[in-house]
């Protein structure tokens, strides 16, 4: 049968990574395939994702972004039904202090309007509720009063018309929340706390929802040990196996120097669609004026909003799992290399 332009540049790349030829594969990432990955296989430029909040374009690219991501999913037969989205600029990364629950909701509002608009399906918005007995239950501090204000968040005359009929729902994690009028299930950031485990839940959800796609959106199931020891053994196996059934449909993640915050960030991670290799990009800093230094943050964003100063993001190698800091290390100093030799 003949290949679509996307799942022919996939192949390709696949391919390229396979030979250990991460550099090649990059390329072909940043190449006009025709009928390929197209927009979804670049990462705009003047992102800024320093600023806080986002621009108006970095938040739209990721929301376009992971919007096709689920669409391309959700379409592919032999896409399994436990998907996970990794999206996570400074303001949508749960383990940082520029963390903005608002930014999510907008995200997963996005999300849902589109998913119902093109595939008909019926979405229920799911947030997990409280883990443990007595006075050791507990919630995730990102998680705190998430499930009110999706409630209470402006979701327009659209919104509450698809309410109404029942396309948008909401509830917690756990098999009680699955119903038979349920299509798509999404998560919005599940993970375990000390001593308590997400998974059981997710099991219950999964087994309960019997084939019907699960997207869990930056989740973080691993074991979060107490210092007692609980959950260091105890079925740990069966939860790791259980981690490993869901497959990531969607990434993007920052590069940053070992032991900093987001400052300053060297490049990103991006994986567009199920299935497509992981893209490791270099960020670069492009001035009018060669050589200019700035003194401080203040002229260099003046800079860039003088049109003096941009930023973009070069594809420098691919890989088919994430990489790793060695890997990362490598390309990045390839790409200098090319860059010296005039290649770039």
């Amino acid at each position: 049968a003949a290949l679509d332009g996307a799942t022919a540049q996939r192949r390709f790349m696949q391919i390229a990574c396979g030979l250990g030829l991460a550099g090649d594969a990059a390329r072909l990432l940043d190449a006009s395939f025709p009928g390929g990955f197209g927009d979804a296989g670049r990462l705009p430029d003047d992102m800024w994702l320093n600023n806080i909040p986002a621009s108006p374009l970095a938040r739209q690219h990721m929301a376009d972004a992971s919007i096709r991501a689920i669409l391309d999913a959700l379409a592919d037969p032999a896409a399994p039904p436990t998907l996970a989205l990794t999206v996570k600029p400074p303001e949508l990364d749960p383990e940082m202090d520029t963390y903005r629950i608002g930014t999510l909701l907008e995200l997963v509002r996005a999300i849902a309007f589109r998913v119902i608009d093109e595939t008909g399906k019926r979405v229920r918005i799911c947030v997990q509720g409280p883990m443990g007995e007595g006075i050791f239950a507990g919630l995730p501090l990102s998680l705190n009063g998430v499930r009110k204000l999706l409630q209470l968040m402006d979701w327009g005359s659209q919104g509450e018309e698809l309410m109404a009929d029942d396309y948008v729902r909401f509830g917690a994690v756990g098999a009680a929340d699955v119903d038979e009028k349920d299509d798509v299930f999404i998560i919005l950031a599940p993970q375990s706390i000390v001593g308590n485990s997400i998974v059981p839940l997710l099991e219950e959800m999964v087994e309960a929802a019997a084939g019907r796609p699960i997207i869990t959106i930056n989740g973080r199931l691993d074991d979060v040990q107490s210092a007692a020891g609980v959950m260091s053994y105890r079925g740990r196996g069966d939860r790791l196996d259980f981690v490993d059934a869901w497959k990531e449909i969607f990434h993007f993640s920052l590069i940053v120097p070992t032991g900093r915050t987001f400052y300053p960030i060297l490049g990103a991670v991006c994986m567009p669609l199920l299935g497509a290799p992981y893209a490791l990009y270099q960020r670069l800093e492009l001035c009018t004026e060669k050589d200019r230094r700035f003194a401080n943050s203040v002229e260099r964003a003046a800079a860039a909003r003088a049109g003096e100063l941009s930023e973009t993001y070069r594809p420098i190698g691919c890989f088919a799992e994430f990489p790793t800091g060695k890997e990362q290390k490598l390309a990045f100093r390839e790409a200098a290399k090319l860059v010296m030799e005039g290649i770039y």
